[in-house]
C-alpha cells in the first residue's frame, strides 16, 4: 500500500510537471494570454504525464534499470546513459506523440505526420541535453524513486519544448530553419526563467 501511494504521488507529480511545461510553452514561448490559453491542451499534457509517462518512468527506472545495474560506478553510470538514451529516449518520444494523438482523437495519419516532422529535431535537442543530465542522475543518485524525481525536475524546460513542438504545424519539414526555431525556443525559455529570477 505504501509503494502504491508513493508511485501514485510520483505519477501525479509527473502529470503536474507536464502540465506546467505546457503552461510555460503557451505563455513564455507562444506568448499567449490567459484569455487565449488552450486549457484542454494543458489537460491533455497533464493526463499524458499522469496516466502514461508516470507509469512508464516507474517501469524503466525502478523495475528495469535499478535491477539490471546494482553498483554505483562511473562505468555503470555510463552504461545506464547509453541504454537510457539509445533505447528509452527514442521509444519515449514515439509513445509521447502517439499518446497525445490518442488524447486529441487525431487521425493516425496526422500523428504519423507529426512524428515524421518532429522526431529528428526533438532527438537532436534531446542528445544535446540529456546524456549529461542522466550521467549526473545515475552516478550521484541511487534510489530509483529519486532518479524519477530528478528527471522530472530537470525536464521542466524539456516538457515546455515538447509541448511547443507537438503543437506546431505538422507539415513543417526538418531543416536548418527548424533547428534555428528549436534554438530560439530553448533560448526564450532560459531567458524568461532568468527574468523571473531577477524580478
Amino acid at each position: 500500500m505504501r509503494l502504491y501511494k508513493l508511485y501514485s504521488l510520483l505519477a501525479l507529480y509527473i502529470g503536474l510537471l507536464m502540465g506546467a511545461g505546457d503552461i510555460a510553452a503557451q505563455h513564455f514561448v507562444e506568448h499567449k494570454t490567459w484569455d487565449s490559453h488552450d486549457i484542454w491542451r494543458t489537460i491533455r499534457l497533464t493526463s499524458t504525464g499522469l496516466f502514461i509517462i508516470g507509469p512508464i518512468f516507474h517501469v524503466w527506472y525502478d523495475m528495469f534499470l535499478s535491477k539490471l545495474f546494482l553498483q554505483r560506478t562511473m562505468k555503470i553510470a555510463l552504461k545506464k546513459v547509453v541504454l537510457d538514451q539509445g533505447l528509452f529516449a527514442p521509444v519515449f518520444l514515439v509513445l509521447f506523440y502517439c499518446s497525445l494523438g490518442m488524447l486529441e482523437l487525431s487521425p493516425a495519419k496526422k500523428t504519423v505526420a507529426r512524428l515524421k516532422s518532429e522526431f529528428l529535431p526533438n532527438m537532436a535537442v534531446n542528445y544535446s541535453i540529456w546524456p549529461a543530465v542522466q550521467f549526473v542522475n545515475f552516478y550521484f543518485i541511487q534510489q530509483p524513486k529519486y532518479n524519477i524525481l530528478f528527471v522530472n525536475v530537470a525536464s521542466i524546460f524539456w516538457n515546455s519544448f515538447l509541448s511547443w513542438a507537438a503543437h506546431k504545424d505538422v507539415h513543417a519539414k526538418f531543416s536548418h530553419d527548424s533547428c534555428h526555431d528549436t534554438a530560439h525556443i530553448v533560448h526564450d525559455l532560459l531567458n524568461d526563467d532568468s527574468d523571473m529570477d531577477v524580478d
